[in-house]
């Protein structure tokens, strides 16, 4: 089980439910292929994941103020040999248009650092 999952049910309230937890797996595609090949009843994956599947499963929103406040950072590696392809790729990635694909595909916008 996974920290944000449990850091879910705690902040729900629901740590209880963990009594009846079957299966523990090693990372969130195999929870969802459990869930998707019936087996399993129930389980915690990401949304962007369950868009992959989703004559197979139901997502149920996790309200905003239960959701451990995760960041995904984005950086160009020191060591690179392609700096200007890389930076140019950060650029879009963080642009509208970047933006608005990963919006489409389920992700959050991006939060912008207070100045």
């Amino acid at each position: 089980m996974g920290s944000y999952t449990l850091q879910v049910l705690r902040n729900m309230n629901l740590t209880s439910v963990l009594s009846n937890v079957v299966s523990r797996e090693s990372d969130v595609r195999e929870v969802l292929a459990k869930v998707a090949l019936d087996e399993a009843d129930a389980g915690f994956v990401y949304s962007t994941d369950a868009r992959t599947v989703p004559s197979k499963v139901r997502a149920i929103k996790i309200p905003a103020w239960a959701q451990p406040k995760v960041q995904y950072g984005i950086c160009v590696v020191t060591a690179s040999s392609h700096k200007a392809a890389a930076r140019a790729f950060v650029k879009r990635v963080l642009g509208p248009t970047g933006q608005r694909i990963l919006v489409h595909h389920g992700f959050l916008p991006r939060i912008k650092p207070r100045p």
